[in-house]
């Protein structure tokens, strides 16, 4: 049974029983969805193969399939917490299947099938490319190649169940109080957040590995022999990485039963108890969920513009999945900034100037400014909420298109509400970027006008994108953040574009980088300006 529901999910996913029915303009969304998606595929592929190259020209063969792993699980790991309670909780078909003969526990298990393919295609894009020319170089045997290929397929399950323990026990302790929301992301974030860079601030021997590239001349082989350094103290924290190594190298059978017996365990344990708890949590989230909506009902009179910014930011502020998953790139940023006030600014700002480095150049006084400018514009460029806020009002869409307010005003309000969630991070990041790193007076001032300039830029553009590739029909609110065309584009696009930019800001003689940062700000503003009246004409609103 649970086969199927996965099979019934999967075809509803890809939308391969409405194909047929398609549109021209829902093909083409779909092929640019397709192009986007295998982009990114094939640059994490790329990645993957330079850094295990890299590793092994370097001689640093043991830290291959260490590395390996240790990305695989993080990021695997990191993609459950964030997805498993929208996966698991509170979707729209939930009364249908409940209404079934269908056991509570074949649906649990049909949900994490999803999630374990979603984690496999991590493994795939990961740990195949680095261990493979890993196992070339080293003349391995056929039975490494398929213990290798064995533990890449049990390796999801171990942070999949430790991702959804976790979260059951967020949820748990969240929902006794009355913002459990607020408290749940909050715990969330702190998670993900402050306790790696506890860890890092902690331990002495990573701040000697930084000390180490203090100095005014860096060479390109103390950067590579910092890093490696470094790469060796992160994965001393994770002893356990051992124990996956040793299962793929060594001829050692007791080693990959011993995993597979733990993940076995895990798995099943986990399941059985959310099946007795899983109506109850289910519940618990439903009727909160109901109980705020209650509470947020207000009669009081607004201007149209005011009241549309409101529920924007509501929203997104009421949605876990944009909290955490836009919200992620302000928070770093301003985690970035304030780290520059306990610290010499050249140990976090030369590991960024990777082109200064590579040319033998200091970075000190202005380049420093230059790079922190850049590097504010792509973490805030992260939380691009116009790109996903038409697609979230859903098929619900008519209710905003039949009231009586223009569509200039609607536009506004939702380039106005990303500006709302990005602005205050920008100029909180450049006054403590400002009172910690000294430059010239333009660029200080430049510090606050540029990445001010490419919020609106990203706000307008994200907006003309979302209104171009709209996804009204959904299940899941993730479907729109991180699986839609528009959120898409954004991600790769917005913050490539920022980081493109600093590159070759670089490049530029420095009586010209002045000039050339004020020129990218001009054309924001009227590229902004120019969209903004295109959107506007084009009554693209009114089509949805």
């Amino acid at each position: 049974m649970w086969l199927k529901l996965i099979q019934i999910r999967m075809i509803e996913m890809l939308n391969l029983d409405s194909r047929k029915q398609e549109s021209k303009e829902e093909k083409k969304r779909r092929y640019v969805l397709m192009i986007a998606q295998g982009i990114l595929f094939l640059v994490i592929i790329f990645i993957s193969l330079l850094s295990s190259t890299s590793l092994l020209v370097a001689g640093q063969k043991e830290l291959v399939l260490e590395c390996s792993i240790f990305c695989t699980i993080v990021l695997q790991f990191l993609l459950t917490i964030f997805r498993v309670n929208g996966d698991l909780y509170g979707y729209k078909e939930y009364d249908l299947l409940a209404s079934l003969p269908i056991p509570t526990r074949e649906l649990i298990i049909s949900r994490f099938g999803l999630l374990y393919l979603r984690n496999e295609l991590i493994a795939i894009l990961i740990l195949y490319p680095m261990d493979i020319p890993y196992l070339v170089v080293t003349h391995a045997n056929v039975f490494t190649y398929v213990r290798m290929m064995l533990l890449a397929i049990i390796i999801p399950v171990i942070p999949m169940m430790l991702a959804t323990i976790l979260d059951m026990l967020i949820t748990s302790i969240s929902y006794q109080f009355k913002h459990s929301q607020i408290i749940s992301k909050v715990i969330r974030l702190l998670l993900c957040t402050l306790i790696p860079i506890t860890l890092i601030v902690a331990d002495n021997k990573i701040l000697d590995i930084s000390a180490k590239l203090s100095s005014q001349a860096v060479s390109q082989e103390m950067l590579q022999e910092s890093t490696f350094d470094l790469c060796k103290q992160v994965m001393g924290y994770f002893k356990w990485i051992a124990i996956y190594v040793k299962a793929i190298i060594c001829d050692d059978l007791l080693v990959f039963l011993l995993i597979l017996a733990i993940s076995a365990l895990l798995g099943v344990g986990t399941i059985g108890y959310l099946s007795k708890r899983y109506q109850k949590l289910h519940l618990k989230i439903t009727m909160h969920s109901v109980a705020n909506w209650k509470r947020k009902i207000s009669f009081k009179e607004k201007s149209e513009l005011l009241a549309l910014c409101e529920k924007e930011i509501r929203r997104f502020f009421s949605s876990s999945t944009c909290l955490i998953n836009l919200g992620i790139g302000p928070i770093f940023a301003i985690i970035f900034s304030f780290s520059l006030l306990f610290g010499d600014p050249n140990k976090v700002i030369r590991q960024l100037d990777f082109v200064g480095i590579a040319l033998g150049t200091e970075v000190i006084g202005d380049s420093m400014m230059i790079s922190m400018t850049f590097t504010i514009m792509a973490l805030v460029a992260v939380c691009c909420y116009s790109g996903i806020c038409v697609s979230l009002e859903g098929e619900a869409i008519w209710i905003l298109k039949s009231l009586p307010i223009s569509t200039k005003k609607i536009y506004l309000a939702k380039i106005i509400a990303n500006l709302v969630l990005t602005l205050p991070v920008s100029l909180v990041c450049a006054v403590v970027t400002m009172t910690n790193i000294q430059g010239q007076l333009l660029y200080n001032i430049l510090l606050f006008i540029l990445p001010i300039c490419y919020s609106i830029w990203v706000a307008t553009m994200g907006l003309f994108l979302n209104l171009k590739y709209p996804k009204l029909v959904w299940n899941s609110e993730v479907e729109v953040v991180k699986q839609s065309t528009s959120s898409l584009i954004c991600m790769l696009g917005e913050v490539g574009v920022a980081l493109v930019l600093s590159f070759t800001i670089q490049l530029i003689p420095e009586q010209l980088k002045g000039l050339a940062m004020c020129l990218i700000a001009v054309v924001c503003l009227i590229s902004s300006g120019a969209l903004y009246a295109k959107m506007c004409k084009d009554a693209k609103f009114a089509k949805l």
